[in-house]
């Protein structure tokens, strides 16, 4: 089970509408994942009962940061609420609205973390169930987690090939 989380934009106390949209992403991956779906609201004192209309749109979890300190945008205090709940969560993606706050704090939790970061996605994809944890990617790749030096096996899945240029 691989748990998606999703950060769900408010202005002046109230939901934007890609709110509503990242929160329903989220559950579009999740359910591929075979995960759940954890919402995050950071906002004012108060925001928290407005929250629980996340769930219409695919949340399974609502965590609310509420304060005085959360008023208005505060990008040091948001990034650390965000890192907290990722560190304490582990979800297999972090997703953002592609507004100016989500790509702006998006980009912030990705350099704290030390985590890559992908902006302007559209639509994800997969040909294959991804696995749910490096222990079951482990055993559909033969492998029985043994350190190894050297090339790649023969046949390994995740190796690079170059295309030859003429």
């Amino acid at each position: 089970m691989a748990d998606v989380l999703a950060y769900a934009e408010i202005r002046h106390g109230e939901f934007r509408p890609v709110a509503y949209e990242v929160v329903a992403a989220a559950r579009s991956l999740a359910d591929r994942l075979n995960g759940r779906v954890h919402a995050l609201v950071v906002g004012p004192p108060g925001v928290g009962a407005a929250a629980a209309d996340l769930a219409r749109f695919g949340a399974d979890r609502i965590l609310v940061a509420e304060g005085e300190s959360h008023e208005h945008y505060q990008a040091d205090e948001t990034v650390e609420a965000v890192a907290s709940v990722v560190a304490g969560a582990a979800p297999a993606a972090v997703l953002f609205p592609a507004s100016a706050l989500g790509k702006d704090l998006s980009a912030r939790v990705a350099a704290h973390l030390d985590l890559g970061l992908a902006t302007e996605v559209t639509e994800m994809a997969s040909t294959q169930r991804l696995p749910a944890d490096r222990e079951s990617a482990r055993r559909r790749d033969g492998d029985d987690g043994r350190e190894r030096r050297g090339p790649p096996r023969a046949g390994a899945r995740n190796r690079t090939e170059r295309p030859s240029v003429a």
